[in-house]
């Protein structure tokens, strides 16, 4: 039985109740099904909407910790002994095929299935004549923070993307593929309108009165998103202004202690989702639950840390000590030693006590020191750097250690996301917008048995999905 708020497990519940009224399936799809239109006609129902999505994202191929793990195994944060998952060991090696590739396929079409929920949403919304105003504001300004959230996944994963912004399956059967600028600007504008219409404080899963747990996106949510989209548009003073709202607002949001980063009282936390546990696992959180090892990793289906990123932490980093866990394998010839994310404390327990964490404070340190850095205000970029850095038990750098020009100190600032957001699905998206993934993974690739293109950055989409929708167009070298 749930040994928390009942609040934080209906999250988990209400998907039993309204996932299955989907058939999940990308734009090249010619089937969706949408809610009944009574669905909102009570407020109750409604917001049931919202939080089915929530805890499908929690659940689902597009969960935060699926993000991690496949961007993960792509880059050169994890290693990877199961060969025997072919899906996953093409991932691993920057070699998809777009013909057998399930796991790229399922990723897409979840995505794609939570932008046509949310689409569903803004629309019956809208014209929900029984809904009070101020429900139909926050239920549509939530829809919108979630469909930007997926466009901005997909048009980094897959580069342009079809901009589907209806339910009308015949239009969604011919959309063809839209630029990345236009995509980009249409997570903008939903970003923009969620911030001025999203309440300000956390909301109760099923009410609309405040809750202690920050498990439905807010204002703040909506912003952290925005100050993320900002640094990867290269729009450096709006990121270090969004950035800053959230920075200066240390009544609700503040860096905490190492090992309290990731508890659900987490006062770093900007948003989370309530994870797997029920009444048939005890899993706090799909990353506690698959990152921390207690087995062998070979052959398990268990990812590990790569060395290049355990050689990344500086030797007093407390980040090393408190965050990376170490399995030996003693059935081994060797008494093979493994390193793995330790971010999340929990495996299996009889409560919850932590939640997956999809934005928090630390981040939004790390956005603006680098739109800082790109608009010359090297000191003050140093400034949000040693935050973290003090954070972690490391001394500050300064001019006289870090050569203040831009192309040192972006370096140094991408050097700490790495060690400070390993694991979070960061660092292969990170690789590409600075344009440093071929002078990177030509090595790593190699180290893990492949043969590094740079058109591999990109991801296929699936053959289903192109004999579906003769529109769409494969990535190049698939």
């Amino acid at each position: 039985m749930c040994k928390t708020s009942r609040t934080a497990c209906l999250f988990i519940s209400l998907l039993l109740s309204f996932s299955g009224c989907y058939k999940k399936d990308g734009p090249g799809s010619t089937e969706s099904s949408v809610r009944p239109a009574a669905i909102f006609n009570n407020v109750e129902t409604a917001l049931g909407t919202l939080t089915s999505i929530y805890a499908s994202m929690a659940y689902s191929n597009t969960s935060s910790y699926t993000t991690g793990f496949y961007t993960g195994l792509s880059s050169d944060e994890f290693g990877w002994a199961t060969k025997w998952n072919y899906e996953l060991q093409q991932i691993y090696t920057n070699a998809v095929d777009a013909q057998s590739n399930g796991a790229i396929y399922r990723y897409w079409a979840s995505a794609y299935d939570h932008i046509f929920r949310s689409n569903d949403v803004i629309m019956r919304c809208g014209n929900a004549s029984i809904l009070p105003e101020t429900v139909k504001k926050q239920l549509i300004a939530e829809a919108r923070f979630i469909r930007a959230y997926w466009y901005f996944y997909l048009v980094n994963l897959w580069g342009d993307v079809p901009l589907v912004l209806t339910t009308d399956y015949k239009e969604i059967q011919h959309s063809s593929r839209t630029s990345k600028l236009k995509v980009y600007a249409q997570i903008e504008d939903d970003l923009k309108t969620a911030i001025r219409d999203l309440s300000p404080l956390y909301l109760d899963a099923k009410s609309f009165e405040p809750s202690k747990f920050r498990l439905r996106p807010n204002k703040a949510v909506a912003q952290a998103l925005l100050a993320r989209v900002y640094l990867y548009e290269a729009k450096y003073s709006e990121a270090e202004a969004m950035a800053s709202l959230l920075i200066s607002n240390t009544s609700t949001y503040q860096l905490v202690p190492l090992n309290d980063v990731f508890s659900i009282t987490s006062k770093e936390t900007i948003w989370a989702l309530a994870g797997p546990y029920n009444n048939q696992t005890t899993n706090n959180t799909f990353e506690g639950y698959n990152y921390i090892l207690t087995e062998s990793p070979v052959g398990s289906g268990k990812p590990f840390l790569s060395n290049q990123l355990v050689t990344a932490f500086e030797a007093k980093d407390q980040r090393l000590l408190k965050w990376v866990g170490l399995y030996t394998d003693t059935l081994s010839q060797h008494a093979e030693v493994y390193h793995y994310a330790r971010k999340y404390k929990v495996k299996e327990a009889a409560g919850i006590t932590e939640h997956t964490v999809l934005f928090r404070l630390a981040e939004q340190y790390l956005i603006r020191a680098e739109a800082r850095a790109n608009l010359g205000k090297m000191k003050e970029a140093l400034s949000d750097v040693n935050m973290i850095r003090a954070r972690a038990g490391l001394t500050p750098l300064n001019s006289h250690n870090t050569a203040l020009n831009l192309p040192n100190l972006v370096r140094v600032i991408l050097k700490e996301r790495r060690v400070e957001l390993f694991a979070e699905g960061h660092r292969w998206l990170d690789l590409k917008r600075t344009g440093y993934i071929n002078e990177v993974m030509a090595a790593v690739s190699a180290s893990k048995g492949g043969t590094w293109k740079p058109d591999m950055q990109l991801w296929p989409i699936a053959a289903s999905e192109l004999a579906a929708n003769k529109q769409l167009k494969q990535n190049p070298g698939y």
